[in-house]
């Protein structure tokens, strides 16, 4: 078993989703346990007033370097 790819704060973009996501960035909160078959995090958009968990193939990294509760 690998590690987390992403860590908290890290923006990133949601794919693979439906009905699909706000299109914006999303932030990691917080990294899930390994669920067996892959790594999962709970994100949060300024978007939503709800956090989503995503799988880590779900992610993208932005490459953004801010948080957005900044």
């Amino acid at each position: 078993m690998s590690e987390h790819r992403f860590c908290v704060g890290q923006n990133v973009r949601l794919i693979v989703r439906f009905p699909p996501p706000a299109p914006n960035s999303y932030e990691i909160v917080k990294l899930m346990p390994f669920d067996g078959s892959c790594f999962e995090y709970r994100v949060k958009s300024i978007d939503e007033q709800f956090v989503r968990v995503a799988k880590e193939h779900e992610l993208r990294d932005e490459g953004l370097g801010t948080r957005l509760s900044e």
